[in-house]
């Protein structure tokens, strides 16, 4: 008696690139609503200049998602610019 067929798919999906292409959704839907950086450094610029009146994201899947924190209602975000396709 020969063993059933199994297929097995490998669904190794970057949840990084996951989580920021939500966040892009997100932004593009409700821009009002964010604060958007595309590096890093810009956002701890950002948050060294409002340092009395910002909040820290503290949780790590919002930190790894892009969310660094709060000012004013908004929410901050790092979102580095996608990656241009170059053509030949």
């Amino acid at each position: 008696m020969s063993s059933p067929e199994r297929l097995v798919v490998s669904s190794h999906v970057n949840d990084a690139a996951v989580m920021r292409e939500s966040l892009r959704r997100d932004v593009a839907l409700h821009p009002d609503d964010f604060i958007v950086f595309a590096t890093e450094a810009g956002a701890k610029r950002f948050f060294a200049e409002h340092n009395d009146d910002v909040e820290r994201e503290t949780h790590s899947r919002m930190v790894a998602r892009g969310v660094q924190g709060y000012w004013q209602g908004k929410t901050v975000v790092v979102l580095p610019l996608p990656a241009l396709a170059t053509q030949y």
